[in-house]
């Protein structure tokens, strides 16, 4: 009886005609971790099949009643799993294309063939096999977690809803518009970017964009006709048909939406996304750009795309008051904007000193929690202040 530690060899089964070199390659790997048995032409290797497992099946070609490609073929048709190599002393080519075609044998070896060779070639199948098994049980892992992602998405969209923040204009501190940002109640997506990995996971940004579109125009409905709406686009939302035309339940309300692409990539993108956002603008929606001032990002994004609206990075507005360089920036963006005619958004206004520093500086909208934190709407915050 095999002891419960020790490692179970792969079993090999040469099938041949030919006593003489059944021998021999019992002689020739009996030093090869594998456990060799034999079987003396395709009938008894049939029943050796039938009453174990095996994991290679080295046949001959040449052999009566049945070749070699035509066993090869059955033990492919029964035993899917047992790797299979034709052994062979003759260049026969009809054998060589069955072998490929119908067995679909792991390698054609011809004889002699060192025992060295074949060794190698058994464990290059098996290793093969092996990977196989591991990215079918991959494949299998990931559609699981993917049914299983979508299934928590299904779950977690009947608790998303909209918070809005006030973007006031900066002369009188009058409502301009809101800001809209997605929200949740599950217990385990809390966040519009747990929100949204879990979209993005699941393979469906365009249907949760679409239901947030959907919970947008509702809310534009409640809400003063000359107020309006920042909507956070997904860059996945320029590649929906459905964006584009009148499925998109924005188009009603588009003179009054504005929609703020959350990617700079996806603003730069190249000629198709450009013609993308002009077919946006065609239907009467404005285009923002958020963040323009972190890092890198924005300045190239002018010769691809003329922004009706540009929101400066909550980075570069924070502490403006105190920080020369800062207010000179700021100011030379204002002024380039308000030369191209962009209305311009500081966002992440804190303090009274921020908010005065800014509109000195010239700037046209400001937002942050000095004006308001993102909340449900309610009768008051829908009214112009």
């Amino acid at each position: 009886m095999q002891s419960s530690t020790e490692i179970q060899k792969p079993c090999v089964l040469f099938v041949d005609d030919d006593a003489a070199v059944l021998a021999n390659l019992r002689r020739g790997l009996w030093r090869e971790p594998l456990e060799v048995i034999t079987a003396s032409g395709p009938e008894a290797a049939l029943v050796v099949l039938r009453e174990r497992t095996v994991d290679v099946v080295v046949s001959d070609e040449k052999m009566p009643h049945m070749g070699g490609a035509e066993l090869l073929t059955l033990v492919r048709q029964l035993y899917p799993e047992t790797c299979r190599i034709l052994l062979s002393g003759h260049a026969d080519v009809d054998a060589a294309l069955r072998a490929i075609n119908e067995a679909r044998v792991f390698r054609f070896l011809t004889k002699p063939c060192p025992p060295r060779e074949i060794a190698a070639c058994i464990n290059d199948a098996l290793a093969a096999r092996e990977q196989r098994h591991a990215l079918e049980r991959a494949a299998g892992d990931n559609h699981r977690e993917s049914a299983a992602r979508t299934r928590r998405l299904a779950e977690v969209l009947p608790t998303v809803w909209l918070a809005i923040q006030p973007i006031v204009h900066a002369s009188t501190g009058e409502v301009f518009a809101y800001e809209t940002l997605a929200r949740c109640e599950h217990p385990e997506v809390r966040t519009p970017l747990a929100l949204f990995d879990l979209a993005e996971e699941s393979g469906a940004v365009i249907e949760v964009e679409r239901v947030l579109r959907l919970r947008m125009a509702e809310l534009l409905r409640t809400l003063p006709s000359d107020v309006l709406l920042f909507v956070n686009t997904h860059p996945h939302s320029l590649t929906d048909p459905d964006f584009f035309d009148d499925r998109n339940p924005l188009v009603p309300f588009a003179s009054r939406v504005v929609l703020e692409i959350i990617e700079r990539d996806a603003v730069a993108g190249g000629a198709t996304t450009t013609q993308r956002i002009s077919t946006l603008r065609g239907l009467g929606f404005r285009v923002a750009i958020d963040d323009l001032g972190a890092g890198y990002n924005g300045l190239n994004t002018f010769t691809d795309v003329l922004p009706d609206v540009v929101k400066f990075d909550m980075a570069l507005v924070r502490g403006v008051e105190e920080s020369p360089v800062k207010a000179r920036l700021l100011s030379a963006l204002i002024d380039m904007c308000t030369d191209l005619g962009i209305i311009t958004v500081a966002e992440g206004i804190e303090t009274a000193a921020e908010r005065d520093a800014v509109r000195a500086l010239g700037c046209d909208m400001l937002q942050g929690f000095f004006f308001g934190q993102p909340k449900r709407p309610t009768r008051e915050l829908r009214k112009v202040g």
